[in-house]
């Protein structure tokens, strides 16, 4: 029979792992997400898929997490992603061999730990972003606390 105890949370000193689902902004539109209110997370991975329309032009996405002017990190994914095509970007802490893809999936160079706290945004800038330009499934994977720091309780 076992117990709780047998199976202790993993690590013993953080949180379940939680998944958010970050909306879909308007076609044409960048990634803008603000960390929820009184939250602070630990990322253990993020990814969204940026489908080009057909208009011929290759764009270029940058990710961003920043506080105003204040950049806790920035990447340049700096390939061209042509016309009519899906490519997944995916963030995964601790990754630290040169940025490889897989089929139509990027993954960059990217530091351990990475925290995204409240105040921050996520977002992307997109150079030659274009009108019919979608960017969907956008995930979020990290280890979540109450931010007591930014937000103190009652």
């Amino acid at each position: 029979m076992s117990t709780i105890e047998q199976y202790p949370q993993f690590p013993p000193n953080e949180p379940f792992p939680r998944r958010i689902q970050i909306p879909d902004p308007a076609a044409g539109a960048e990634i803008n997400y603000a960390c929820p209110h009184g939250h602070r997370f630990k990322i253990l991975g993020l990814q969204f898929l940026l489908t080009a329309d057909a208009n011929v032009a290759n764009r270029n996405v940058d990710l961003f997490i920043a506080q105003g002017m204040f950049l806790a990190f920035a990447h340049d994914y700096n390939f061209p992603h042509m016309a009519n095509q899906p490519y997944t970007y995916h963030i995964l802490p601790g990754q630290i061999r040169a940025q490889f893809f897989v089929g139509f999936n990027v993954w960059p160079p990217t530091g351990w730990p990475l925290y995204f706290f409240y105040g921050q945004s996520l977002f992307t800038t997109t150079e030659n972003i274009q009108v019919g330009d979608q960017f969907s499934n956008i995930y979020l994977y990290g280890f979540s606390w109450p931010d007591f720091v930014n937000n103190p309780p009652a």
